[in-house]
Formats: structure tokens, C-alpha cells, sequence
């Protein structure tokens, strides 16, 4: 009888020792799982400010902008085609 209780209580505790290791490392695993989302969503960010950025840049209105005020380029008058010569 007392080698069963003793038995019965031993397990007992390493069954108490096994959930909180595993307690342990589940809450270890969340803080990397929020660490991961909070990486995300950072990402996310940046990628909407990139796109954004990248949609002024690309704008008629702005490449017209530094065309004339940086490149020192002028609408022409006049348009001149050029064909290819037969032959």
C-alpha cells in the first residue's frame, strides 16, 4: 500500500513538473508569436507608405515637375516626325 501511494505520488509530481515545462514553453512560443505579428504588421506599413511613396513618385503630374524644373525640359511648339527611309 504505502509503495503505491509513494508510486502514485511520485507521478504526480512529474506529471506537475510536465505541465509547467510545458507551460513554460507554450508562453515562450507566444511571445515569439506576438513578436512575429508585431513584425507584420510593421511590415504591412511600411509596404502601404512604400506603395504610397512609390504612387506619388510615379505621378504624370510630378515626372512632368522634375522634367521641367530639375531637367530644365520645355513642351515642345512643335512635333517633327521622323520616318525611315524606303529601301
Amino acid at each position: 500500500m504505502r509503495r503505491s501511494i509513494l508510486a502514485f505520488t511520485a507521478c504526480l509530481l512529474i506529471a506537475l513538473f510536465l505541465i509547467a515545462m510545458l507551460q513554460g514553453f507554450i508562453t515562450q512560443t507566444q511571445v515569439h508569436l506576438d513578436r512575429l505579428e508585431d513584425q507584420i504588421a510593421d511590415g504591412k506599413d511600411l509596404n502601404l507608405k512604400l506603395v504610397q511613396q512609390r504612387t506619388e513618385l510615379i505621378s504624370p503630374e510630378r515626372v512632368v515637375s522634375v522634367a521641367r524644373e530639375r531637367l530644365g525640359m520645355t513642351t515642345p511648339t512643335t512635333v517633327v516626325y521622323l520616318h525611315p527611309p524606303d529601301g
